[in-house]
């Protein structure tokens, strides 16, 4: 039968596991989990100086949201990060990452949803541009949840 949709299909666990539903190509587990996307994890160091840092993931995809989390109180000014792919404008969605110095802690943080100009190649680099100001000793992470293609 010709245009038949073969990515939908039902698999059972051989032992114990999760069930495993796909479609369209999308692996969801029995709790609703995408198996789809990656998350890149990066140590963006010191929040005090202002600098850039670039990754590449090594696959194709495309940027769904991006979290940033800072691992002690600061003070002086907001902390902040902007992302781009390959060193173009800031990704649509997400602007810039801000947490607020005033009442800051360990692990304050922030997530944002990329919307636009976040479509990665397997050759893609990312920009993660931190600005400066904030005073203390506080560094930061960022997470980056990135779509399979």
């Amino acid at each position: 039968m010709s245009g038949e949709n073969v990515e939908n299909f039902f698999e059972s666990p051989d032992s114990g596991g999760d069930n495993t539903l796909v479609v369209g190509g999308t692996f969801i587990t029995g709790a609703g989990t995408n198996m789809k996307t990656k998350t890149v994890v990066f140590d963006v160091g010191d929040l005090t100086t202002a600098d850039s840092h670039w990754i590449i993931p090594g696959f194709p995809g495309t940027v769904q949201k991006v979290g940033f989390i800072v691992n002690n109180t600061f003070g002086g000014s907001d902390a902040s990060i902007a992302l781009h792919v390959d060193g173009g404008t800031a990704m649509g969605g997400l602007g810039t990452l801000i947490i607020d110095f005033s009442g800051s802690a360990a692990g304050d943080f922030v997530q944002a949803n990329a919307t636009s100009l976040n479509v990665i190649t397997e050759t893609s680099s990312i920009q993660i541009q931190k600005a400066a100001g904030v005073t203390g000793t506080v560094e930061g992470t960022v997470t980056i949840e990135i779509l399979l293609n």
